[in-house]
């Protein structure tokens, strides 16, 4: 473990230093993030100029909701989005030889070597400041052990996206070009910054078991505001820890499958 987070404060160090190059490009995808906060704030304010709930979702919940997957979609980013969407190119390529060749497993180096600290700019400058805005704005009733919850669920939220993302690219070694899978994840995975209550009850239990992008926002809100009883934390953690050991597992299992460059 020493061993591993030497490496890791050596990789956020070179992230550092990276963006310190490339500074108006940080900014630029910093207003950016701004302009498309700004435009879900006013999709959101058109919607309920006309209703004043949507399947039991309140406006300021609705809100709570967008920042909260914002904010999951964010970290996932920041630690490992880019590193698992490498893989693919990594496998076909022949460059796994050299995460398999180092003293340090070849999970950890391959999900963890590209740090984006841009990511990191805009949580702490921009989405946690707007999500404390929010709350503060509107009167939301919030419980410190409202509060433990929920950050629990965002750091699961995280571990199932990175478990997902591990399963779906270790395919790589079993077909070869699978280029658009990530893209195919992501677009599905943005339906988690809405109030899932408004599809059936069966969609709603497909996207906590063999589609799990309830727990970026939806499940997470749900215990923030009250919605939702304890017994789903029980059930998160479970399927967290699954998930993970199943993602684990499969990637360990189709190392075998590789072929080295150099045989």
């Amino acid at each position: 473990m020493i061993k591993q987070s030497r490496i890791y404060r050596r990789l956020f160090l070179n992230a550092v230093s990276y963006e310190a190059e490339y500074r108006a490009d940080t900014w630029l995808h910093m207003f950016s993030n701004a302009l498309w906060l700004g435009m879900m704030a006013i999709i959101i304010e058109v919607i309920y100029a006309h209703t004043p709930a949507i399947a039991g979702w309140e406006k300021h919940e609705v809100y709570l909701l967008t920042l909260l997957w914002v904010i999951v979609d964010e970290i996932f980013t920041m630690f490992v989005k880019y590193n698992m969407w490498n893989i693919p190119d990594t496998i076909t390529d022949g460059k796994l030889d050299m995460y398999l060749t180092r003293p340090v497993g070849s999970l950890f180096l391959i999900s963890t070597h590209t740090f984006v600290m841009r990511s990191l700019y805009r949580l702490l400058l921009l989405h946690i400041p707007v999500l404390t805005w929010i709350i503060t704005r509107f009167h939301i009733e919030v419980r410190p052990v409202y509060i433990v919850a929920a950050i629990l669920v965002i750091v699961c939220a995280v571990i199932i996206r990175y478990s997902v993302s591990l399963i779906i690219n270790t395919l790589s070694f079993w077909f070869l070009r699978i280029d658009n899978i990530n893209d195919a994840w992501e677009a599905l995975n943005t339906m988690g910054k809405y109030p899932l209550d408004v599809f059936p009850k069966s969609i709603r239990i497909i996207t906590l078991t063999l589609i799990p992008i309830a727990f970026d926002g939806w499940v997470s809100a749900s215990l923030l505001i009250g919605h939702w009883p304890w017994y789903i934390l029980l059930y998160t953690l479970f399927f967290t820890i699954l998930l993970f050991s199943i993602a684990r597992r499969f990637w360990y299992s189709a190392l075998k499958r590789y072929s080295s460059a150099s045989s």
